[in-house]
Order: C-alpha cells, then sequence, then structure tokens
C-alpha cells in the first residue's frame, strides 16, 4: 500500500524503495492536515530532500531556511521552488547550526 499526499510529487529523483516512498509521502499529507500557524514566521525545514514540502511552506509563512545533506537534493529542490521566501543550504545537522544564536 502506497500513501498518496494531497498535492503530486513531481519533478526531482524518483524514490523507488516502498518504505522510503510511504515516509515521505505520509510527511506530505501530516505536514498539509496538522494546522500549523505560520503566517509571518521563519521556517526552518530540516531535510528538504528534493523540496517536495518546501513550496507549501513557502506559501504558508514568511521565509523557509531549507537544509539538506546532499548537494544533488539541493539542486532538484531549488529547481522545483523558485521564490525569493526560501534560503537552500546545504548543512550537516552534525554541524553548528547555520542559523543567528538567538534563534
Amino acid at each position: 500500500m502506497y500513501l498518496t499526499s494531497p498535492q503530486p510529487m513531481t519533478g526531482g529523483p524518483r524514490c523507488t524503495t516502498p518504505m522510503l516512498t510511504r515516509t515521505r509521502d505520509l510527511a506530505a499529507v501530516v505536514l498539509r492536515q496538522t494546522r500549523l500557524d505560520l503566517a509571518g514566521r521563519n521556517v526552518l525545514e530540516i531535510s528538504c530532500g528534493t523540496g517536495s514540502n518546501t513550496q507549501w511552506l513557502v506559501e504558508q509563512s514568511q521565509s523557509v531556511l531549507a537544509l539538506d545533506f546532499s548537494r544533488e537534493m539541493l539542486r532538484h529542490a531549488q529547481a522545483r521552488v523558485r521564490s525569493s521566501r526560501v534560503h537552500f543550504v546545504q548543512h550537516d545537522v552534525h554541524s553548528a547550526w547555520p542559523l543567528a544564536e538567538a534563534s
């Protein structure tokens, strides 16, 4: 059984592992169904991947800092999401966070 998101996820590399596909799709469904009040807020998206949720986050918030370890995934995300309100950064979460001290 595969879960599907309310908005089809197209563009970028295809995920062929059923468990990863289900997890990615479930994350999109939960994100969109959770009533998050993001208006006027700055959002940190950890592991943005190909940007499948980034566009939705940009539409809901003031800005998005989208992090991913993979340069290739970020390349796909940047091609998918074109907004001046999103900033993509290659980052290893084991390193110091690329945020202001009081964030």
